[in-house]
């Protein structure tokens, strides 16, 4: 007997939130008790009222509550903006699945989650199978950074990687359920009790990094991450952010805080040395695989002052 509160963040992403709300509303008969709450975080334009609408329209009152947050504090702050409520409570649900507004749930895809936890007590945190549109299968699972994993992660390189597998931030795809250091906030499936334990989401992070960040207080606090193959979720990739995915094409300049929340995420938990250290090898790797793109005439596809970026972000002050 399962129940679940699953919180979504909207931010001027309206018909993609409706979305994903229609593909919940086909499994909610997976637990027990299947509850949204809908928090919209401020958003500039008509969301607010097209939520409002769609809700009312849909007879949807009995299960999805929007709630209207006070400003625009980013992923983090959005989360916990209903999660401070709902765990003050005394009717308090035995899970809590974050969840994108650009994704679309298929089914089997929240009873994948919960009998994971349920089969496993040690894990307080687990991640769903997220698929693209198109059917290919982005990575789902990830191991914690280090020096060595960013050296191959910059320079990209099948003989370096090869060489420095162990220490890869992208494993090879399970196949099967299995344990992971950190799984993409996308959809994360986590423990009321994981919440008590550890606190909430950093809201210091406005977006990218804070999931990481939490699955790494969890790990220090001897509660493991999880991956649930048979959770399928389809995630249509940074439509909600601006940054989409588009293969075979440069990607999109990433914004300035996706650099200050990396730095922080390293600054936080590691260090001011190590996050300068780690800046180093990424870069060492970068440049390596950057010259051989140009001697070898092969395309680019990073986004735009990646490299830049990068460096000037290991300098500067992070904003309070």
């Amino acid at each position: 007997m399962s129940s679940v509160e699953v919180i979504i963040v909207n931010y001027r992403s309206a018909q993609l939130a409706i979305a994903c709300l229609e593909s919940l509303e086909a499994i909610r008969n997976e637990v027990d008790r299947l509850h949204v709450s809908l928090v919209e975080n401020c958003s500039p334009d008509d969301s607010l009222e097209r939520l409002r609408h769609a809700i009312l329209e849909r007879g949807w009152l009995d299960w999805v509550e929007l709630i209207p947050s006070e400003r625009n504090g980013g992923f983090a702050y959005g989360n916990n903006f209903a999660l401070r409520k709902l765990l003050q409570g005394t009717a308090k649900p035995d899970f809590f699945w974050l969840l994108n507004p650009d994704t679309l749930v298929e089914p089997g895809s929240l009873q994948s989650l919960v009998c994971y936890l349920n089969a496993n007590q040690d894990v307080g945190i687990v991640g769903s199978h997220l698929v693209w549109p198109n059917g290919e299968y982005p990575t789902s699972v990830f191991r914690f950074f280090s020096l060595l994993g960013e050296l191959e992660r910059g320079v990209s390189f099948g003989p370096v990687s090869r060489l420095l597998d162990r220490f890869r931030l992208v494993p090879d795809k399970p196949q099967e359920d299995a344990l992971a250091d950190w799984v993409p906030g996308a959809s994360m499936l986590i423990r009321t009790s994981t919440f008590e334990s550890i606190g909430l989401l950093d809201e210091s992070y406005f977006m990218y990094f804070e999931e990481t960040d939490f699955c790494l207080r969890a790990r220090r606090a001897g509660i493991r991450c999880g991956f649930a193959a048979g959770s399928r979720v389809v995630h249509l990739e940074g439509q909600s952010s601006g940054i989409r995915h588009e293969k075979e094409q440069r990607a999109k300049r990433l914004p300035l805080y996706w650099f200050d929340s990396r730095q922080r995420y390293f600054r936080k938990n590691y260090g001011r040395g190590y996050a300068l250290a780690i800046d180093l090898f990424w870069s060492i790797g970068f440049v390596a695989k950057r010259m051989r793109q140009i001697i070898f005439c092969k395309p680019n596809h990073d986004p735009p002052g990646l490299l830049r970026e990068t460096l000037a972000s290991t300098f500067r002050p992070l904003p309070k």
